[in-house]
């Protein structure tokens, strides 16, 4: 794991936090956006913690960045409790991992680093109730016919079973997958699923456009 936190008691202690952990391994810190960057290329590690607050680059810049040079690296990032839905929809499509609050205790922290490692596309919200209003509101990613075609495809249907009950061509619901992919920054129908129930537009209500 890499490390990256504006304040270096903190590093410290999250690094001697895991330190305890046999199945954690702490392999460089950074104290800014360019060198987390720079530690993450040259350690390539399984998963990096971001803080929000981290200075230099933009953070959506750092961890769009990261995600270029080794994309096998799981992102997990450091919320403060004032942060928008509209940072945590954005960071999401940005591939995100996992979302924690600085003041979440130790088993948390653990619990969530081992899911990330584990979960396959999953993606985990480790954060209060009240910081998850809103993200109903990203449901205007996605027109009306891909919102019916993702939900049949939660449940099971395979493309020309999609068709059937919505008396499209195999082909339109290809299109659609293909639309929704671009629009929510995945590459696969699970991925597709589990963030767009992350992000709230699998939901019954409003959200989404009137075309398509």
């Amino acid at each position: 794991m890499v490390l990256a936190h504006p304040n270096s008691l903190y590093r410290q202690g999250i690094t001697a936090l895991l330190s305890t952990d046999a199945g954690f391994s702490v392999v460089g810190q950074a104290g800014d956006g360019d060198h987390c960057i720079e530690t993450v290329e040259r350690e390539q590690p399984d998963v990096v913690l971001i803080d929000c607050s981290i200075p230099g680059p933009p953070l959506e810049t750092v961890i769009a960045r990261i995600g270029a040079l080794t994309p096998r690296t799981r992102t997990m990032v450091l919320l403060a409790r004032r942060d928008d839905p509209g940072l945590l929809r954005r960071l999401v499509r940005l591939g995100v991992r996992a979302f924690l609050v600085p003041d979440g205790d130790r088993d948390e922290l653990r619990s969530a680093v081992r899911m990330v490692v584990n979960s396959g596309d999953r993606v985990v919200m480790s954060i209060p109730r009240d910081m998850m209003r809103g993200l109903g509101e990203s449901g205007r990613l996605l027109s009306r016919r891909e919102v019916e075609v993702l939900r049949l495809v939660a449940k099971g249907l395979t493309n020309s079973e999609v068709g059937v009950t919505l008396f499209i061509a195999e082909g339109t619901v290809k299109r659609h997958l293909t639309n929704i992919y671009t629009k929510l920054g995945v590459r696969s129908r699970i991925q597709a699923v589990n963030k767009a129930f992350v992000l709230g537009v699998m939901g019954d209500r409003g959200g989404v456009s009137s075309h398509g």
